[in-house]
């Protein structure tokens, strides 16, 4: 799962980590963390998928 900062910067293992800058490899605990502190959101990624209503014949 991918987290990405949604405030200021996040100092993380050694990192630090800009706002709209994403965070990928986060253990759960850290995440939830980081979340409760609002400084980040998970990102759901979305897989691209064949619109069928714009194909034309």
């Amino acid at each position: 799962m991918a987290y990405t900062v949604s405030k200021g910067t996040v100092s993380h293992n050694g990192k630090e980590y800009r706002k709209g800058t994403e965070i990928s490899g986060l253990k759960k605990e850290d995440a939830e963390r980081l979340i409760e502190l609002g400084v980040v959101v998970e990102e759901k990624r979305k897989l691209a998928a064949k619109d069928s209503t714009n194909d034309t014949e």
